[in-house]
């Protein structure tokens, strides 16, 4: 059967989308499922990882029924989502709170303020290329590591009853078991990576590490347009991808 199909996922802060498209870029069958959005306060955004799996897995099943064959002809799976929800997981990867803080959330203001009073620009903006704002995790992970109680409690167990030594080295270990460079060279279709030279948020490293360990890829490197360069070159974005399913 031919592999003529591209399965794209989106996560966004609204619902879960997917959609099946062929080579020509038409669209054949679209589907998205809604989550909810929790406000427990003012200026506070919140929502549960769980409700995006949900969303992904009702949304791809419903678009591959919708289009004969379709289980079969999958030829390249794309996925983007929402930037800057702070999902934290424990050593299996289970969640360590139900809720979590999206993009949009607020409750940092005070944090961003007290780094703004403390930090002068030119300290840190060749570093992060960005201005300090709340939807950045780091004020996120600073604010639940202050008043998330639960949290807070299972760390001062874990201090009870494991050794400082023993917890440091469990860090490395759940570091290194984050890592799964080694997959990359089990990869059997064609890969396209595609990067921005001046990418900060994900650096051009990045895109040479996989090409360099994944079979059969290649790099596509657009001279600037930042962490949102599809958006910057849209029509050299769409020309590249296009050529490249279509040779695919």
């Amino acid at each position: 059967m031919t592999r003529d199909l591209a399965l794209s996922i989106d996560v966004g802060t609204g619902s879960a989308r997917a959609a099946l498209v062929d080579g020509g870029g038409r669209i054949l069958a679209i589907a998205a499922k809604e989550h909810e959005q929790i406000v427990p306060q003012f200026g506070w955004s919140e929502q549960r990882p769980a409700d995006w799996w949900d969303g992904v897995v009702h949304s791809v099943r419903s678009v591959l029924d919708k289009v004969d064959g379709a289980r079969g002809r999958i030829a390249a799976v794309c996925a983007c989502g929402q930037m800057h929800g702070t999902v934290l997981v424990d050593d299996t990867g289970a969640l360590t709170r139900d809720t979590v803080p999206l993009w949009n959330d607020k409750r940092t203001l005070d944090l961003v303020a007290a780094f703004e009073r403390d930090h002068a620009p030119d300290s840190y903006l060749a570093e992060s290329g960005n201005p300090p704002t709340p939807a950045w995790p780091g004020f996120k992970l600073a604010w639940i590591r202050d008043h998330d109680q639960d949290l807070a409690a299972a760390e001062a167990k874990a201090r009870e009853t494991i050794p400082e030594p023993e917890i440091v080295l469990s860090r490395i270990a759940a570091i290194v078991a984050h890592d799964r460079r080694e997959q990359l060279q089990k990869v059997r279709s064609h890969t396209l990576a595609i990067c921005a030279r001046d990418d900060m948020v994900t650096p051009l490293y990045f895109t040479e590490e996989l090409v360099r360990l994944i079979p059969h890829a290649r790099a596509y490197v657009l001279p600037d347009g930042g962490h949102f360069f599809p958006n910057v070159h849209g029509a050299e974005f769409r020309r590249v991808v296009t050529t490249f399913l279509l040779e695919s």
